[in-house]
């Protein structure tokens, strides 16, 4: 006992010794503890270079990240095809999980009456068919916002064609469409679903006569504005000489500059827009007033001085001013970092407006624009800019009135862009209006199951008759002017011939009439017969589905009758009537599809379970403000098959 007692001792005070030691390890000889701070994980740039007017700005000590939209997939299932379904070769470990899926779904349940209709009858019925989901959460998409999806048979499938589908409800996650993992990571990054627009070059094609071009165009389509994110995709800044004292005075600037629209509480209840995270990055959220447009809040938040005294601001702005004049001056910074500075930088943008330098006059009307709670001097220069003809900056103007934040001026001002003689002027009027709910685009009261397809929109105007239909973002088919019609008398046949628009005499109704088909053969299920006014927004509105209390309804989709449209357009059957009454053509412009390709969605980086990795960006440049000038019409969308990729274009 007394040996055991001994050893035991020894032990204890050998533990207690090096205990002592390791704390002596940690303090210096005068025995303070120690304050070296641990090594960084992140390697230094060093400070950018930058004129000495940009000097103390985030663009000198930080670059943006996350910049890069990231991918997410899964499998779906589509309804609603004309037979042109086929699921008996799609794969194996695809097909149990689809059938895992529809169950949980409610497919083949007794207690919601789908018991004749399970999984399996499903998957046997060549009105369904599997397919595979891709989309790209923006950068800076916050959690609800919207965003296209591509839809695509499988490779695997002998499915014909996608047209006339309906995506049902699915989910996207991170290699959500792998075959060998079907469903992919657990987390639900975004959900789609909505009724498929596939090439309307094709949308009315059908029969075993279509050419390779056309019937791999029919395999691929997108759900328009179907997809809504679950969570959010902030930027990030990498600081390039990590330390934490930068950081967090790059989170409280930021978030002084932009508390009035913050909308994301930090972790002790304060409204914030940017969250330090470590020594070297600070998280940022797009505020929801940008409208998405990440890139122009990018811009503000790289340019913003990290001083926010009013004094020194003004001294700053003066120097930019001052910069600008000179030759060859990098005016997006300029006016991104005068957009930063904020009222202090407004006598200054005021002088800067009146410039001779059409330039220099843009950048100070640009930045101005976003800076003033009531910005009449700059909307007023930036609708100047818009209405001059040749001016080398009026197309940029139309885009910053449109963007600009939404109030009765501004609307008013956008308006009289709408008898514009640039088309292209005349959209982006129109686009901002409607997304700001302005009473000068007046959308008809139709059919719950018309405004489910797609929005009709009538823009009374002094301009020539023009159509405009999107192909991105919600489905919106706008008419500039109020007397766009056929042309009467009027034949005009589609699909086979099983759709007719007819009139004998001139101004009078339209018959529309279309025999139905099977999903299998050429047996003709039933007939539909409505007359209709021959004002073109009645027609397309009975197209999509409006109908008296007695008529059976049409049910045409969005793609179907934006490419009723362009037949109409293409074969001269549509008329419009300037102010004096005369007939005049009617331009018809259908949205060029600029959006990512597939080939582009299956190669952008994924959403990282984890924190993401800090990785090296490059060197932002600092270009000029461009002064392109957009066509003054666009083309209907081209009658051309699959690109390279296998997308349809």
């Amino acid at each position: 006992m007394t040996v055991i007692s001994s050893v035991t001792s020894r032990l204890l005070l050998t533990c207690i010794a090096g205990m002592a030691l390791v704390m002596l390890a940690g303090c210096t000889e005068t025995g303070r503890p120690s304050t070296t701070m641990p090594v960084s994980r992140y390697q230094s740039q060093g400070l950018r270079k930058v004129p000495e007017y940009l000097q103390g700005t985030i663009y000198e000590r930080a670059d943006v990240r996350e910049t890069t939209a990231y991918a997410v997939s899964g499998y779906g299932l589509v309804a609603g095809l004309r037979g042109t379904g086929d699921n008996s070769a799609i794969p194996q470990l695809v097909r149990e999980y689809m059938i895992k899926e529809m169950r949980r779904g409610g497919f083949g349940s007794e207690n919601m009456g789908t018991q004749d209709t399970g999984p399996e009858t499903i998957l046997r019925d060549n009105r369904f068919a599997v397919v595979r989901v891709d989309g790209l959460i923006p950068p800076g998409a916050r959690e609800e916002s919207r965003f296209d999806v591509y839809v695509s048979a499988l490779d695997e499938s002998y499915t014909k064609s996608l047209s006339h589908g309906l995506l049902y409800m699915m989910d996207l996650r991170i290699m959500g469409a792998n075959p060998r993992n079907p469903g992919g990571s657990v987390n639900t990054k975004a959900v789609a679903t909505g009724p498929v627009f596939v090439n309307p070059a094709y949308a009315l094609l059908s029969g075993e006569s279509l050419d390779a071009q056309a019937q791999a165009s029919l395999r691929f389509g997108m759900v328009m504005d179907g997809a809504v994110c679950k969570i959010d995709n902030p930027l990030m800044i990498r600081v390039r000489d990590p330390q934490f004292s930068t950081t967090r005075a790059l989170e409280r600037r930021i978030n002084e500059r932009f508390q009035s629209v913050a909308d994301k509480t930090n972790a002790v209840g304060q409204l914030a827009m940017a969250s330090a995270q470590d020594e070297a990055t600070v998280r940022v959220y797009v505020p929801r007033s940008y409208n998405g447009d990440w890139e122009h809040f990018a811009g503000v938040v790289r340019h913003l001085y990290l001083k926010g005294d009013p004094g020194y601001l003004a001294q700053m702005a003066q120097k930019l001013a001052d910069a600008a004049e000179q030759p060859d001056a990098p005016l997006e910074n300029i006016s991104f970092a005068l957009e930063g500075i904020g009222p202090s930088a407004r006598a200054v943008l005021s002088k800067m407006m009146k410039s001779p330098k059409q330039d220099v006059a843009y950048a100070a009307a640009r930045a101005a624009a976003f800076v003033s709670d009531d910005p009449a001097e700059p909307r007023d220069v930036l609708l100047k800019m818009a209405k001059t003809p040749n001016h080398p900056f009026r197309i940029n103007a139309v885009r910053t009135l449109a963007s600009m934040p939404n109030s009765p001026e501004t609307n008013t001002a956008v308006r009289q862009l709408i008898n514009s003689d640039n088309n292209y002027a005349r959209i982006e009027a129109y686009k901002a209006l409607a997304r700001n709910h302005d009473p000068a685009v007046i959308t008809p009261t139709v059919n719950p199951t018309v405004q489910e397809k797609f929005a009709l929109d009538i823009l009374p105007s002094s301009g020539a008759p023009l159509i405009y239909a999107t192909r991105r973002g919600l489905p919106r088919i706008a008419m500039f002017g109020t007397r766009q019609s056929m042309v009467t008398p009027v034949t005009f046949s589609a699909l086979d011939a099983r759709l007719t628009l007819t009139a004998d005499k001139a101004d009078g109704s339209v018959t529309i009439y279309y025999r139905s088909q099977a999903a299998s053969g050429d047996r003709v299920t039933g007939v539909i017969r409505q007359e209709s006014r021959s004002d073109l927004a009645n027609i397309l509105a009975r197209l999509g589905g409006e109908a008296g209390p007695d008529e059976k309804r049409f049910d045409f989709s969005y793609s179907d009758i934006v490419a009723l449209l362009q037949s109409m357009h293409q074969q001269g059957k549509l008329v419009g009537k300037a102010m004096d009454g005369t007939e005049v053509p009617i331009t018809l412009v259908i949205e060029e599809d600029t959006g990512p390709t597939r080939d582009d969605i299956l190669s952008a980086p994924r959403i990282p379970e984890t924190e993401r990795m800090e990785s090296e960006g490059q060197e932002m440049m600092a270009p000029q403000i461009p002064d392109t000038e957009a066509p003054a019409t666009s083309p209907a969308v081209p009658v051309t098959g699959p690109a390279k990729n296998g997308r349809a274009n």
